[in-house]
């Protein structure tokens, strides 16, 4: 068909835009920040996850990271910043960032990852459709799942206690969660506070008289002493909530992977920033495949013999 001598100006004008505009879109560099405050493998490790994933699906989107801040202030002051400075999203990471976000809804996509059970932290509505500004990934586990574990690989156990960081955002969920997988269960469980290994060792001493097994909350002043932990129970089984924990000398733990979950929050970040999706839209994502670790130094000398069918499955510390 031909087209009249009228209309190919306009043609071209039409062509010369659209390339224009698609040159643009491809040459754009969206900015997103990242901060978290206070020292965090955690974090580091998610951010990894995210940097990679990045790498490979969305290498234009520029990440300006300010993390290990002082204090919820200063991540205030950097969360206000990126939000008045033209971002188009930002990452917050770690439980004490999710208390925050729930106290100061943000302006922009901002997504979340390094911390616990978001809806009870308070920085979403739903883990399906989270509502507001706010979507991301969360190391939170059903508990159940991992207190089988621990009987099967110490088939003595039937009551637990459960040592976590006093004052603390995600103590309480770790609480919560094990509380309601012990009733599940029909096993004891019992949670109390420390804070550093004078305490833990305390905390641990006064009760393990009446319970046969220890978990570590996830929090690092309490699995950051699991040697401690361990001599404190005087021969009975502890575990940790923390791979950190087990690397330690917890004998084990059900761990959802940091990396995995950075690589599924970068996915979250590239539906949201480059594709355009509602972020009310995009669900909060949870490790599919949590990673059993077994520490086997501490179960021989426990003299346990491990489940060929845990063996198999495990990642196994020597």
């Amino acid at each position: 068909m031909r087209v009249s001598r009228l209309w190919r100006p306009f043609i071209v004008l039409a062509a010369c835009l659209l390339f224009a505009t698609g040159a643009a879109f491809a040459n754009s560099k969206p900015q997103v920040g990242v901060a978290w405050y206070g020292k965090s493998g955690m974090a580091k490790s998610v951010l990894k996850g995210v940097q990679e994933r990045l790498a490979e699906i969305a290498p234009q989107i520029q990440l300006d990271v300010r993390g290990e801040l002082k204090d919820a202030n200063e991540l205030h002051e950097v969360a206000t910043e990126f939000q008045n400075g033209g971002k188009d999203g930002m990452i917050i990471l770690r439980s004490g960032g999710s208390v925050y976000l729930a106290d100061h809804p943000p302006s922009i996509s901002t997504f979340i990852g390094g911390n616990n059970h978001p809806v009870l932290l308070g920085a979403v509505d739903s883990m399906d459709a989270p509502g507001g500004n706010v979507t991301g990934v969360t190391y939170y586990i059903d508990l159940v799942g991992p207190l089988e574990s621990f009987m099967l690989i110490a088939p003595q156990v039937r009551s637990f206690l459960l040592i976590s960081q006093t004052d603390y955002p995600s103590s309480a969920i770790d609480g919560k969660g094990t509380l309601e997988a012990c009733s599940a269960l029909e096993v004891k469980c019992k949670q109390v506070f420390a804070v550093g290994e004078a305490e833990v060792i305390a905390a641990i001493e006064a009760e393990i008289g009446n319970y046969d097994a220890v978990i570590l909350g996830n929090q690092a002043a309490v699995f950051g002493h699991a040697a401690a932990a361990v001599r404190a129970g005087h021969g009975k089984p502890v575990f940790s909530y923390a791979a950190k924990g087990v690397e330690g000398g917890a004998l084990g733990g059900v761990i959802a992977d940091d990396h995995r979950l950075g690589r599924l929050l970068a996915d979250s970040i590239v539906e949201v920033v480059v594709n355009g999706k509602a972020i009310s839209d995009v669900p909060i994502k949870m490790d599919p495949e949590p990673i059993l670790v077994i520490n086997m130094t501490s179960a021989i000398e426990l003299q346990l013999e491990i489940p060929a069918e845990l063996l198999s499955v495990a990642r196994l510390i020597e």
